[in-house]
This record gives structure tokens, sequence and C-alpha cells, in this order.
């Protein structure tokens, strides 16, 4: 599905709770950056497979893990040709247990590939290198993981730019809402 609106965004105690989540809502969620979307004429994909994956952890957490992938995602695709269809696709993959970002942006060069989840590193001219350390320690804090996809295991339906994979802890996958 392409995403074409966003629902307004709760912002009640209810995402201190650790309860099932949607993860597409955490993913609607996280596109607190709409005018970046719509200013460099983004595509966001979102992209289903086996179904609904539903999350327990608590839903700031996943927005400020998605937030950041998209927002880094919107920075790199903003420097891109204009020429270019600018894309980011979020594949939620139920049956594995995972979600991919991928975009078809300038992806990250091989020389900052092993540091890009260090603390202080960024490669942008004003980046602070916080957000995708944060994300890392968010999702570790719940036994999952996030890794970078190097361009050589990319596979088919990744976009050439910079894609991660997130693998959720099985314990934190639940079949009901």
């Amino acid at each position: 599905m392409t995403l074409v609106g966003l629902r307004s965004i709760d912002t009640t105690a209810a995402y201190l709770l650790v309860q099932p989540s949607k993860l597409h809502f955490g993913v609607e969620s996280s596109l607190l950056n709409k005018g970046q979307i719509d200013e460099n004429k983004i595509i966001v994909n979102i992209i289903e497979k086996g179904g609904q994956l539903h999350i327990r952890m608590r839903r700031s957490g996943l927005i400020q893990v998605f937030d950041n992938l998209i927002d880094n995602s919107c920075f790199w695709l903003g420097r891109t040709s204009k020429d270019v269809i600018r894309e980011i696709n979020v594949t939620i993959d139920n049956d594995e247990g995972i979600a991919i970002v991928s975009d078809n942006g300038v992806g990250v060069e091989a020389d900052s590939m092993h540091r890009i989840f260090d603390p202080f590193f960024s490669t942008k001219v004003d980046g602070r290198g916080l957000g995708l350390f944060i994300a890392r320690e968010v999702l570790a804090e719940n036994g999952s993981i996030i890794e970078l996809v190097p361009h050589e295991e990319k596979k088919e339906e990744m976009l050439s730019g910079a894609t991660f994979i997130i693998r959720f802890a099985n314990d934190l996958i639940s079949m009901e809402e």
C-alpha cells in the first residue's frame, strides 16, 4: 500500500504501555516528518507480508526507531537528483518477524558501514550521531536487533540505497492486538 494520508497521533499515556501494537501503526505514526516527505516528493510504500505483525513493546520505542530510519532516508533522498523517483519501502514480514526499511538514496559508504551505529558518528554535516545508536539501544532493550544490510547481501525487493533490517525477538511477537 502506498501511504497517502496520515492519522493524527494520539499523544496519551497509551504510548507508555507495553501492549501488542500493529507494527503498521508504529510505522505510520513515525512519519512525523510528513513535510520532508511532501517537500522532497518521496513515495513511502508500506508492504505487509503474511498479515499484520503485532509487537509487544512500547509504542513510543517503535515510533522512535522508525522515525529515525525514515528521517535519515528523507534527508539523503533530499540530496538525490530531482529526476529520480524517490522511494522508501517499509516491508513488514509477519512470517519472519522482521521489518525492512529501504530507500533508493545514496546508501552508506563502505568505510562508514562498520561505524554507523556508534554513538556520535554521523555522515551528516550537522549530525549528532545519536539516532541510529538510540534506535539500536531501544531495540536491544527488547531483545531485538537492527542491522545495516551490505550492498552485496541485498535481496531483489530491497531498494538500491540504505537498507536496514529489524529482527524482532520472538517473545515480542504477538498474534493478538
